[in-house]
């Protein structure tokens, strides 16, 4: 079994590349809905408040992401303090399904055989290297983009180019992360063509899986 990281930067297809490993078999995991479900937590709403002010919940009661991305992509204090306060409980939830995932392939080792791709845990996190957590992950996957590419897809997702430049300019830079990286998949031509770039990195990873099941941790 091997647990992977996959991560990149802002708006150059994680998650399009987290659906592909999912479709040919992979178990997968996105860390970002970890984070929607804390969220919806009212401690957590409380902290933000807290730490935020009133504008961080909208006026549903639920936390207005947008107004966090706007605060925390044009200052860096916010930007640190608020990664302070999710990273810590989002990695020990991962932890958690990480564990269950190794217990389950090990229990059930035998079906394994069957379909060699469902040995891998896919786990995307978008800010892996910022929150130090690559020791997690047995190999970690970076998906990167041309910065044309990524402006591209932020404009069609309404995101102003002076906002979408201070979120890249927020973030750890692609060439940084990629030599950090096992693997890294360029994404910058069509959905098939990046299926094409999984499907090649998926099978590198089959390959090199051991026959021996590793410990449980």
């Amino acid at each position: 079994m091997t647990v992977i990281g996959i991560t990149g930067g802002i708006a150059t297809g994680k998650s399009s590349a987290l659906d592909f490993f999912r479709k040919l078999g992979a178990k997968t995991i996105d860390a970002d809905e970890i984070v929607r479900k804390l969220y919806k937590k009212e401690s957590i709403k409380e902290l933000l408040v807290l730490n935020f002010g009133g504008k961080a919940i909208d006026g549903n009661g639920n936390v207005n992401r947008k107004f966090l991305a706007e605060r925390i992509f044009s200052e860096r204090k916010a930007r640190l303090l608020l990664n302070a306060m999710v990273h810590p409980i989002v990695n020990a939830e991962l932890k958690k399904c990480i564990a269950a995932f190794r217990k389950s392939k090990r229990m059930n080792a035998w079906k394994i055989k069957k379909n060699k791709n469902s040995r891998l845990l896919v786990v995307e996190v978008p800010l892996l290297f910022e929150s130090n957590s690559e020791k997690m992950y047995d190999k970690v996957v970076v998906v990167g983009s041309a910065r044309k590419k990524q402006l591209e897809r932020m404009a069609r997702g309404g995101i102003s180019k002076s906002n979408a430049e201070k979120r890249l300019a927020a973030q750890m830079p692609i060439g940084k992360k990629a030599k950090k990286a096992d693997f890294l998949i360029q994404n910058n031509g069509s959905k098939k063509e990046l299926e094409t770039e999984v499907k090649k990195v998926l099978a590198k990873l089959v390959f090199s899986q051991v026959s021996v099941l590793p410990k449980l941790p």
